[in-house]
């Protein structure tokens, strides 16, 4: 006879084994290794708990991503026993990567783990590019620069080298250097960097053991010398025999320090040329080229205009003479 209300055995079996909490259960159902070195392995470990009253194997192990794997030194768990897993990472690549492991059991069924790690050069310059920008020449401009080691006791500087002998490199002295993981220098411009734009690279071979690695940073900027001329350059159009064709140019000082223009030497007959107005930092230059009756055109004459700046004592602004 049926008891009233009496639960269907197989609603009993389920409570017992949700009650037993039965299968193999996970400390950790995702893990986040963060920033690691390339090339460097770290180790995060999991702990597996039989919750059942038998003997659980682990018999396969998978993953997804190669750079992230798993081992266990005893894959049996005994009942109501735990385990260890062992998850391992070591990024080969720069950037974020992600995967999942899966382990399958004795007794059919499977269990996730998301791991996920982000690959970071284990050498790290910064900056990348060292923007001068505009300098004055003879200025001698310099930049901080620093080198960061995930392992800075096994490096050492081997040497460097620079595209372009514009730059100097000083090493900045740290007594914590090997506790902080990090080198300093200082990057200057030479200063007989000639005027014009650069775009050179600085190479810091470091080695490690039996292995050379070379940082490469970019250098950029643009050397204004300290007194220039505008234009840096005329083109004049002249008749024989004609009245003689004025121009003006503007010397000025980078630094907008008083300079003084003392002389004016052309290697032609035909140029001459006169102060119109001299400023501190300013000096406008009036030129004059006078044609005579016979004259073989074009032809280019220079000016050259002494002055009293260290650094540009002389400065030459060629004309172009055509018809």
């Amino acid at each position: 006879m049926k008891r009233k209300n009496a639960k269907p055995q197989f609603y009993l079996e389920i409570a017992r084994a949700q009650e037993a909490g039965d299968g193999i259960s996970t400390s950790d159902s995702s893990i986040d290794f963060g920033p690691v070195a390339l090339g460097t392995t770290v180790t995060r470990k999991v702990i597996l708990k039989n919750r059942s009253d038998a003997e659980v194997r682990i018999d396969k192990i998978n993953w997804t991503c190669g750079c992230i794997q798993a081992a266990m030194s005893d894959s049996r768990i005994v009942a109501h026993g735990e385990s260890e897993l062992a998850v391992r990472t070591r990024p080969a690549k720069p950037g974020k990567h992600a995967g999942t492991l899966f382990l399958y059991d004795s007794r059919g069924q499977s269990h996730q783990i998301q791991a996920s790690v982000e690959g970071i050069p284990a050498i790290t310059v910064q900056p990348e590019v060292l923007q001068f920008g505009a300098i004055v020449q003879g200025s001698m401009p310099e930049k901080p620069l620093s080198i960061q080691f995930s392992e800075l006791q096994n490096y050492v500087v081997e040497r460097l080298h620079f595209d372009a002998d514009l730059f100097e490199i000083e090493r900045l002295p740290d007594p914590d250097e090997k506790a902080n993981g990090l080198l300093r220098f200082s990057v200057r411009v030479k200063k007989s960097a000639p005027a014009g734009e650069f775009r050179e690279s600085l190479a810091v071979y470091l080695k490690k053991d039996q292995e050379t690695v070379a940082c490469v940073v970019s250098l950029n900027g643009r050397v204004t010398p300290e007194l220039y001329a505008t234009p840096a350059s005329l083109r004049v159009q002249v008749k024989p025999n004609s009245v003689p064709v004025q121009r003006s140019v503007i010397l000025r000082s980078a630094t907008g320090d008083e300079f003084k223009v003392i002389s004016f030497r052309a290697n032609s007959p035909m140029v001459s040329a006169k102060i119109r107005l001299q400023n501190p930092g300013l000096a406008i230059i009036e030129i004059s080229v006078a044609t005579p009756d016979v004259v073989n055109l074009p032809q280019t004459a220079t000016l050259s205009i002494e002055t009293d700046v260290a650094t540009h004592p002389e400065l030459t602004v060629p004309i172009e003479l055509v018809r």
